[in-house]
């Protein structure tokens, strides 16, 4: 299937079974799976030994023919041929030993076990029998013994075939229905998470958010239990709000049936109090679940206490048996037949929570910030002091300029070194990614002071092999014009590239020399390349008074 390829070739394989690690995910951007074979090899390549022994490497230079398959021996040809020479499965090992010294597949699976157990006796027993085999084909001892050698060698990382097959069949089919029905696929796998901690779903929210998915707040009116796709659009879950249990949304469904929620005041008064408490309440509203009914959640939380208290009121204003006192049913104060009027308090007129208190109570309630990020507010700041985007580091190339990105910080989590030292890694987010900020004990003496949840800052470092940041210096937004590099960024559209006259440009530039620095991005239909001039310094408000060049967009200054 078309699309399904092209979605394990893009990598884009969160709730893909097996491949969504992101080792895994980087090796199939270098992979480019376009056949089930190589996907059965993926997922027996993925493993230290291979990964260590170069088989990964050799196998994938030629699949796109930067590299010739080498063979041990011509007749192991139609053997290796799929895996492009490399020995990866343990079958493998068992077809060699046949094809060459004669064994039958009962004596290769012995062959096999002996080379995994690595018996040094068993193994001298079983060269001498190889070397025998392949003399009587017609293969020299130097040359059967070398081959022996490269084939033990292998087969210490051989993966059974047919389990990998297996799994690749299942990994498969979860990247066929992500690829053809991404909503509905997207929507169960979320469901799958909802007993993971709030800070676990909010990431594998925004993970499906930046898929290009549309995630929607929870809403009393039209959200399911569980996340549900709606058209191209998936609806948030009322039981993955904080403290709304299945028992409370099954009964909120099933009161709504027929007859939708038309207020805060009328859902109090049809729920069963006994299977909800102040708290639901308070979380359903911080989260917009009653935004369709009033966006007003200061004015909700505010008037649910006095709606819980005028309930609680008319409920002891029942007449108890044999007591002379007004009945709930009591209109006129008279007649114990009637009907007393429980009556909606008046709604008080309060001014709405402003947009980072309200995005501070949805991360409370669900682990993620539903209706935007405070990030947003510090964008378009951010671009002037950063050089790259968190989303655009896994392309990072060159150490002659470090990367420097912008973001929030969403969490800080303390470890103890074994020597005894504190350190700490933090987890940056911008609006569509996020990245672990790793600072060891001896920065983070430096930092402590100046770190904490939720600010908005720059981070400057380098990457380390798991895709982490080592920060050599972090600067809160406050205050981050007399701390931070500056940059400005010109973007330029390759397709018009011959309307560009280059050396008008270049003394542009050195006309508004200043202290920023110049990132060209160089862009077409299909990709953008930055490029960051070390040695070119301008001021970005002359810049702006002396480039009206065609072609070349002064797109943050």
């Amino acid at each position: 299937d078309a699309k399904t390829f092209t979605l394990l070739q893009e990598a884009d394989t969160m709730g893909v079974f097996q491949l969504e690690s992101d080792g895994l995910r980087a090796m199939l951007r270098k992979l480019k799976v376009d056949r089930f074979e190589d996907l059965i090899a993926a997922l027996a390549m993925y493993r230290p030994g291979p990964l260590e022994s170069g088989m990964v490497d050799q196998y994938i230079d030629c699949k796109h023919g930067r590299a010739k398959p080498h063979y041990p021996h011509p007749s192991l040809e139609p053997v290796l041929k799929e895996t492009y020479g490399v020995i990866l499965y343990q079958e493998q090992v068992m077809q060699c030993a046949s094809v060459l010294a004669g064994y039958t597949l009962g004596e290769a699976d012995m062959l096999r076990r002996a080379m995994g157990k690595k018996k040094i006796e068993v193994m001298q027993a079983q060269r001498a029998k190889f070397l025998e085999g392949a003399e009587k084909n017609g293969i020299d001892g130097k040359t059967a013994g070398a081959i022996f050698d490269n084939i033990e060698k292998f087969a210490g990382y051989g993966f059974n075939k047919s389990h990998s097959a297996a799994y690749a069949l299942i990994s498969y089919d979860t990247a066929y229905l992500k690829a053809n029905y991404p909503q509905e696929f997207m929507a169960a796998y979320l469901s799958s998470q909802m007993k993971a901690k709030k800070e676990v779903l909010g990431h594998y929210v925004l993970e499906v958010r930046r898929s290009g998915i549309q995630v929607l707040p929870p809403d009393i009116n039209s959200s399911m239990e569980n996340f549900a796709a709606v058209g191209k659009v998936i609806r948030f879950g009322l039981g993955a709000v904080s403290r709304v249990g299945h028992n409370t949304v099954e009964m909120i469904i099933q009161k709504r049936k027929g007859n939708p929620y038309t207020s805060l005041w009328d859902f109090i008064q049809r729920v069963d109090m006994s299977l909800m408490n102040k708290s639901v309440f308070e979380n359903l509203i911080k989260a917009g679940a009653f935004d369709g009914i009033n966006p007003n959640r200061r004015q909700l939380l505010e008037m649910l206490p006095v709606y819980l208290d005028a309930l609680q009121k008319a409920a002891k204003a029942k007449k108890p048996k044999n007591a002379n006192q007004l009945s709930l049913f009591n209109t006129d104060g008279n007649d114990d037949t009637g009907a007393y009027e429980l009556r909606e308090p008046d709604m008080r007129q309060v001014k709405d929570f402003d947009e980072h208190e309200k995005l501070d109570n949805e991360k409370e309630v669900t682990g993620l910030y539903m209706s935007g990020h405070p990030y947003e507010a510090h964008q378009e700041k951010m671009l002037q002091y950063t050089n790259c985007t968190i989303g655009d580091l896994p392309n990072w190339k060159g150490d002659s300029v470090k990367p420097c990105v912008g973001g929030i910080v969403a969490s800080m989590t303390m470890k103890t070194t074994k020597k005894g030292d504190t350190m700490c890694i933090l987890q940056l987010e911008d609006t569509e990614n996020s990245i672990d900020v790793v600072i060891f004990p001896n920065k983070w003496q430096e930092m402590k002071d100046i770190v904490n949840k939720g600010m908005a800052c720059i981070v400057e470092g380098r990457l380390d092999d798991r895709g982490q940041i080592l920060p050599d210096k972090i600067v809160p937004i406050n205050g981050v014009e007399l701390r931070a590099q500056r940059y400005v960024r010109l973007k330029i559209d390759m397709s018009q590239r011959e309307r560009l006259d280059m050396k008008k440009f270049l003394l542009t530039l050195m006309s508004a020399r200043g202290k920023a620095k110049v990132i060209l991005e160089l862009m077409n239909d299909e990709e953008t390349m930055s490029i960051c001039l070390n040695d070119c310094r301008v001021d970005p408000d002359k810049l702006k008074e002396v480039l009206p060049i065609d072609c070349v967009d002064v797109f943050a200054a």
